[in-house]
């Protein structure tokens, strides 16, 4: 396999699109890591995609992050804060998470590869004049 020897590490593990994102690295022979704040979608994760390797972190602290990114080659930056009270909140949160992840990120040597996604609220939000397209609201 391609990718053997090599460890990619995918933040918010348990939210959808993660588990396609590990789906596929695991399929391309990476060994994947993945980073959770809540244990509550653990069950279901460990079930979807056996022998992935979980870490426990949060996007608003420092904690746990420099042991998640050890010997990781590859870098998804998928999490990102939902149900949060108020926009603002979701960006700052964002932000910060952004800034943390990040912070480990730039520590880690083996590092070769950063991708990061944009939350749906980038797509979902911030448009006042939205149009219908059939079923497409943009």
């Amino acid at each position: 396999m391609k990718h053997e020897n090599e460890i990619a590490l995918i933040s918010g593990i348990t939210g959808y699109m993660a588990t396609w994102v590990a789906k596929k690295l695991l399929e391309e022979g990476y060994r994947v890591r993945g980073t959770y704040r809540s244990e509550k979608r653990l069950p279901y994760i460990k079930k979807i995609l056996p022998g992935v390797e979980l870490v426990q972190t949060d996007l608003n602290s420092d904690a746990g992050w420099d042991d998640a990114f050890k010997d990781v080659t590859a870098f998804f930056h998928v999490a990102s804060p939902q149900a949060v009270a108020t926009e603002h909140d979701r960006t700052g949160t964002a932000m910060k998470g952004v800034d943390n992840v990040f912070a480990a990120a730039f520590r880690a040597s083996s590092l070769r590869k950063i991708v990061l996604t944009s939350s749906e609220a980038a797509v979902a939000y911030g448009k006042q004049n939205k149009t219908m397209y059939g079923r497409l609201q943009i």
